[in-house]
């Protein structure tokens, strides 16, 4: 008889102007991807630290598969932007339904799959007749957003291709993981009066907050 139970981590306060990471890219427009450490690791602040966010998750197996339940904080000073759903029609390939839990699924580390909510870039140049963009909410300062996500089991790759127009470093799933770490796209708000309801391919400052690896729940 399967019986469901749940891991949980949480990701270190980040600033997005300044942290340390692997980049994407060296375009302005194009996001960095920073991998928190887990709780067992040692913290890293960074300076300035005028734009923080932070994450907290929990996996567990229902009957679809794996169930991810997340938190993202807002504990920077300034409004920000986080991500609701992966941006689905970044990818034509993919099988996932088009439908807020679903995600991008990659090679985090040798023993880690990556479930992320993220808007790829282009190469620089590159005009879409429709821009790759997500929802996205406004969360202000010291404020939070809880988030769900769904994976089918066994875990499998699901990514753009990168192309002439699409850019990225995610690496394709060729293991099967027992980690994943859950990964959230997250942009500064671009003021009061812009559109404060989505992240574009273009939108300045994007990073992906992410929780250290957490074990994947056992299916006894």
């Amino acid at each position: 008889m399967r019986r469901g139970w749940s891991v949980a981590a949480a990701g270190l306060c980040l600033a997005l102007s300044a942290c340390s990471g692997t980049s994407l890219g060296t375009s302005p427009s194009e996001p960095t991807t920073v991998t928190t450490p887990s709780t067992q690791e040692s913290a890293v602040t960074t300076e300035p630290a005028s734009v923080r966010a932070s994450i907290e998750a929990s996996v567990s197996r229902d009957e679809r598969g794996l169930r991810v339940s997340y938190t993202v904080t807002n504990d920077g000073e300034a409004p920000l932007l986080v991500l609701t759903e992966r941006g689905h029609d970044q990818s034509g390939s993919s099988t996932a339904p088009r439908e807020p839990e679903s995600v991008w699924v990659s090679q985090a580390s040798p023993d880690a799959a990556r479930l992320s909510k993220q808007v790829f870039s282009t190469t620089p140049g590159t005009l879409l007749y429709a821009p790759w963009r997500a929802p996205a909410a406004l969360v202000d300062r010291g404020g939070h957003l809880n988030g769900e996500m769904s994976v089918p089991l066994p875990l499998r790759g699901d990514l753009p291709d990168v192309s002439e127009a699409m850019v990225h470093d995610e690496q394709p799933l060729t293991t099967a993981p027992t980690q994943v770490e859950v990964c959230v796209q997250v942009a500064p708000s671009p003021g009061p009066t812009a559109y404060n309801d989505e992240i574009t391919m273009d939108s300045p400052g994007r990073a992906l907050v992410c929780t250290g690896p957490l074990a994947l729940p056992s299916d006894e």
